[in-house]
């Protein structure tokens, strides 16, 4: 599973939980998901979905994206919190194997 598009779900269930994004409202249209992450549209599907087959958000018509639920999004969070810090401790060696390389 790619982690970038899991960062980016975990991402928006921590923006759901922290009350940026209330329960009942639209989250923007794929596109300017894209921009906002500076991830292709099909990265930000990928992770919409992952969020819907949580039940965190729900999708109707393929485009619009409803918040239902800030108790699952804080499961989801709670779920894939390993792999968080997997994802993060590989950028973190990545960095610095690149320092060492500069070195």
């Amino acid at each position: 599973m790619s982690a970038i598009y899991l960062s980016i779900a975990i991402d928006v269930a921590q923006r759901i939980v922290n009350d940026e994004f209330a329960v009942g409202s639209r989250l923007s249209g794929r596109t300017l998901l894209a921009s906002q992450y500076n991830v292709s549209s099909e990265t930000i599907r990928k992770a919409i979905m992952l969020l819907r087959d949580a039940n965190v958000v729900s999708v109707s018509q393929g485009k619009e994206i409803t918040v239902i639920s800030v108790e699952e999004a804080y499961r989801f969070i709670e779920h894939h919190k390993s792999m968080q810090s997997v994802y993060s401790l590989k950028q973190e060696i990545e960095m610095l194997l690149a320092q060492k390389y500069e070195i």
